[in-house]
């Protein structure tokens, strides 16, 4: 099999280690750059490196989820990336304020329902970024996940920096309210 053109995201659903490796040498530097955004903050390098490894096995066990092309892929991963790193900041902030065994209890009989609904939240968050329609999809994931300026999405992608501020307010009104929607939350 000729690994330089093959279908790597095809042959990932397959659990193909060798696509698995294509994946890791072509997103190692942007999904730790995007990892880094949220945690470079805390200047542990374990800590990045830890989540970026967690990314990875992210990506391998739920690869058969992803549906889309090559474009699609690189937003679904950088997404992984984003909540698997605010996941580790919200573990570190919570036990770094943690004075006793007790605290610690507390927190984690809290914490379970919590979870369970901020993951529901998260998977529906990630569908409707993924149905987004080009330029919106790509604008969102570039300020968001990305931490890209409106400045430099426009440069990117040819429009005007209002033109990008307009498709990214109306893309939150419209999260907004589908999430709202979907969880029948008021948020």
């Amino acid at each position: 099999m000729d690994f330089e053109n093959i279908d790597y995201i095809a042959e990932l659903k397959r659990k193909n280690e060798k696509a698995m490796d294509i994946v890791i040498n072509k997103y190692s530097k942007l999904l730790y750059k995007v990892i880094y955004s949220v945690l470079g903050q805390y200047k542990d390098e374990g800590q990045i490196e830890e989540c970026l490894s967690d990314v990875f096995l992210s990506i391998w066990n739920n690869s058969h989820k992803f549906l889309g092309d090559d474009n699609k892929f690189k937003s679904w991963i950088c997404v992984i990336a984003k909540y698997k790193a605010i996941d580790y900041s919200r573990k570190k902030l919570k036990f770094e304020n943690v004075h006793n065994i007790a605290d610690i209890d507390l927190m984690v009989k809290g914490s379970v329902e919590e979870e369970v609904l901020v993951k529901e939240y998260k998977d529906k968050l990630f569908e409707l970024i993924d149905k987004m329609k080009e330029p919106d999809r790509s604008i969102f994931v570039k300020r968001y996940f990305l931490g890209y300026s409106a400045e430099k999405i426009s440069k990117d992608l040819g429009l005007t920096k209002s033109n990008v501020n307009t498709h990214l307010s109306r893309g939150r009104k419209v999260l907004k309210e589908k999430l709202n929607f979907i969880l029948g939350e008021v948020m």
